[in-house]
This record gives C-alpha cells, sequence and structure tokens, in this order.
C-alpha cells in the first residue's frame, strides 16, 4: 500500500508541474499539449484513488 500512495503522490506532483507549465505558457499548441498531459495524468490519479480504496474496503 506504501508504493501504491508513493506513485500516488509521484502523479500528483508532475500533474502539479505540468499545470503550472500551462499556466505560464503563452503559446496555444504548448497549452494544448499541457493540458492533455494534466488529463491524462488526472485520470491515471482517479484509477489509482479508485483501486486503493477498493484494496481498503476489501481488508
Amino acid at each position: 500500500m506504501k508504493e501504491l500512495n508513493t506513485i500516488l503522490k509521484n502523479w500528483n506532483d508532475l500533474y502539479d508541474f505540468y499545470y503550472n507549465e500551462f499556466l505560464k505558457t503563452e503559446d496555444d499548441e504548448k497549452e494544448s499539449e499541457l493540458l492533455e498531459k494534466c488529463y491524462q495524468i488526472g485520470e491515471w490519479i482517479d484509477d489509482l484513488k479508485y483501486k486503493i480504496n477498493n484494496i481498503c474496503a476489501n481488508k
């Protein structure tokens, strides 16, 4: 479980990094790429949270 929480933290940090880069950029194409990365990482985070909750519920 500790490993999953570490992965979740790392993905949250990565999401924050890309989101902050999105806020700084003025390039429309780069904005789009950064938002796509945020969206994908957000999906990974949601999936992992769901799996962690299922593991906790089944204990």
